[in-house]
């Protein structure tokens, strides 16, 4: 299993950025990691085309990477990919104050396959388009964020990291600040520092505060002061029911509104007077981000999430192969990726009986012996629900004898005949005409027999029923 990261242009937070690649890497799934630009757009579309990884995550990909997928035609380009694609929405969008966000993500739902999205008020969102999506928080590198070594002494001043501009609402930010150094508990602020500088400010300070800003939940600097071991001062956002109860007030983090600075002063001082109940509460804040809201383990929520969606699909896409079709279930019998159901094409012992409303079997048929090919179909024709359809794809005898008539060449017709041999199940054992497979998925129940245009389905985009030699037919169960 192999992941390609690509990371949106400019700097960006560790943990929405270098801290996935790095942790891919440590897991042993990253493929390649590459920073896209908008001046270098064909080079990462010709990497992601020829890229051998079984899937490819896209770091703020609706947002930050929208010069990715702001035409028609580079979203065309996006769906001839094989492998799923997931976008890692880690800004705000329904609520957000950045210009354009909606429908920066409106284009992202036409291009990528799967979505992650870290605002809880967004799942409307994603519901309205019919997506897989699922709402995951932001998360900490912890092997980068961690406490200092013991013994080490932290300054009892709270250390807080984060924009500061007039813009999109910092104010909020700038007044906590200010009445913070009134009252001498505020350590100095360095707007710009860099990733490891920012580490170390964690492991040197006890406290730290994550202050109001454009995302709508908890943003990376919770996760961090956690994972560094501080106690955190959090403030709770509005309207975020399932965000709020990710940590317990007084168990994990300290809790403040803006509208009671003279209270959240009066819990620093606290935490300050008694450094046993400080350690016991970073102690446990640390252990339960640690447990829940690492990179790692989001990376191992997105593969369950990727695997779950596709095994839900009512529609079957029997020999997969790497062609992954997107709101599909798909089965193959060899292990390519972790998203596929490995199953025996002739059996479907995995798959219900009348579960299905759509199955799909592109140049699968041929592979069984001509003893057995009926009592295979009407296995499959057995797992469509009433009225399903069955959409089948074959080389054509008709079209491949001919070819060799007019072109005596029998090398062009040998793989299609008897097939690419190159693995054990690649051989053909059976060939059919449009008659001799019309009967065949007649005498297994199939009614409304006929041919369809593969060209007029989104799901044979990658594969070879749009060829020439191909024959399409589809059927339906009464």
């Amino acid at each position: 299993m192999k992941i390609d990261l690509i990371l949106p242009p400019g700097r960006h937070s560790w943990n929405l950025d270098e801290g996935w690649a790095y942790t891919l890497k440590e897991m042993g799934l990253l493929g390649e990691a590459r920073q896209a630009h908008p001046d270098q757009i064909d080079e990462t579309f010709e990497w992601v085309a020829h890229s051998g990884s079984n899937m490819i995550l896209l770091m703020g990909g609706d947002h930050h990477l929208h010069f990715l997928h702001d035409t028609a035609k580079k979203r065309q380009r996006w769906a001839k990919l094989k492998m799923p694609t997931v976008c890692f929405c880690y800004e705000s969008i329904l609520d957000s104050r950045f210009p354009g966000s909606k429908e920066k993500s409106e284009s992202a739902v036409e291009t990528f396959s799967h979505f992650v999205y870290c605002d809880e008020k967004d799942n409307a969102f994603f519901e309205s388009h019919g997506v897989p999506s699922i709402w995951l928080q932001q998360c900490v590198d912890h092997k980068h964020f961690h406490p200092p070594a013991p013994g080490v002494r932290r300054e009892p001043l709270v250390f807080f990291r984060g924009k500061l501009d007039e813009s999109f609402g910092y104010g909020a930010r700038r007044e906590i600040l200010n009445f913070l150094k009134k009252e001498h508990l505020l350590a100095s602020i360095d707007s710009e520092i860099s990733a490891p500088e920012l580490m170390e400010q964690y492991r040197k300070h006890a406290f730290a505060i994550n202050l109001p800003g454009n995302f709508g939940g908890y943003n990376v600097r919770t996760f961090e002061a956690l994972a560094s071991g501080c106690v955190l001062f959090q403030f709770l956002p509005e309207n975020r029911p399932k965000n709020n109860k990710l940590f317990e007030h007084g168990k994990h983090l300290l809790n403040f509104t803006s509208n009671d600075l003279p209270r959240l002063a009066s819990l620093i001082r606290e935490m300050r007077a008694n450094p046993q109940e400080a350690a016991r509460l970073a102690e446990a804040g640390r252990n339960e981000g640690l447990a829940n809201h690492t990179i790692e383990v989001r990376i191992r929520q997105i593969l369950d999430f990727l695997a779950e969606s596709y095994a839900r699909s009512t529609r079957l896409h029997i020999g997969c192969g790497d062609n992954l079709l997107r709101g599909f279930r798909n089965v193959d019998c060899r292990s390519l990726t972790p998203f596929v159901l490995i199953d025996d094409a002739g059996k479907l012992s995995k798959v219900q009986e009348s579960s299905c409303d759509l199955i799909y079997a592109c140049h699968v048929l041929e592979h069984f012996s001509f003893h057995t090919v009926q009592t295979v179909l009407q296995n499959w024709v057995s797992k469509l629900k009433p009225n399903g359809r069955i959409y089948l794809s074959v080389p054509n005898f008709r079209y491949l004898a001919w070819k060799y008539i007019l072109k005596r060449r029998i090398e062009d017709v040998l793989p299609p005949l008897f097939g690419g041999q190159e693995y054990p199940e690649n051989f053909h054992y059976v060939a059919f005409d449009k008659r001799t497979l019309s009967e065949l998925m007649r005498k297994v129940g199939l009614v409304d027999v006929t041919a369809f245009k593969a060209t007029d389905l989104d799901f044979t985009r990658n594969d070879c029923s749009r060829w020439p030699l191909s024959l399409n037919l589809v059927g339906r169960r009464p």
